[in-house]
């Protein structure tokens, strides 16, 4: 991969999570695909499970879950065929799944993954303190919340 590639990819990453703060997915989306279609030519799986996550995250902002399926799950399986891959990414993908399985109304299987995730995420208490300057895990916060109203639904 040369320096020009990885810039390229991040470029259109770094504006793509731009877009989508400003509410603009499909440009956002555009965007995340051409950095997916950079790193699918470089070789970088990590890169390429990461930008996978974050288009599927985009399309299920858009409400957009089925098209994001595909993505989401190539991501995980990218992940998991990485001996190394970072523990954040993976527990954020598993995150965006139970994400996609809230928005398609299979509440009990999202709930089933937040547990995985609060898990991981509970797992990783040094890195989010080190990202949050304190001791607050925002994963397992997340979780819990996510856990709570799904488990109070299913009463």
């Amino acid at each position: 991969m040369t320096d020009d590639t990885f810039r390229a990819a991040i470029d259109h990453h770094v504006l793509a999570n731009k877009l989508r703060a400003d509410g603009k997915l499909e440009d956002a989306a555009m965007h995340e695909r051409r950095a997916i279609a950079i790193r699918r030519g470089n070789g970088d799986v990590a890169g390429l499970a990461h930008a996978l996550r974050h288009l599927a995250d985009i399309l299920i902002e858009a409400n957009r879950p089925d098209e994001a399926k595909p993505y989401l799950h190539e991501a995980l399986d990218l992940y998991e065929a990485l001996a190394d891959a970072p523990s954040l990414d993976v527990a954020n993908a598993m995150r965006s799944e139970a994400m996609r399985l809230w928005v398609i109304g299979d509440d009990e299987a999202a709930l089933e993954v937040w547990r995985m995730v609060r898990d991981r995420y509970a797992a990783l208490d040094e890195v989010f303190r080190v990202m949050t300057g304190g001791g607050i895990n925002a994963g397992v916060e997340e979780a819990d919340r996510w856990i709570a109203r799904l488990e109070n639904m299913q009463r």
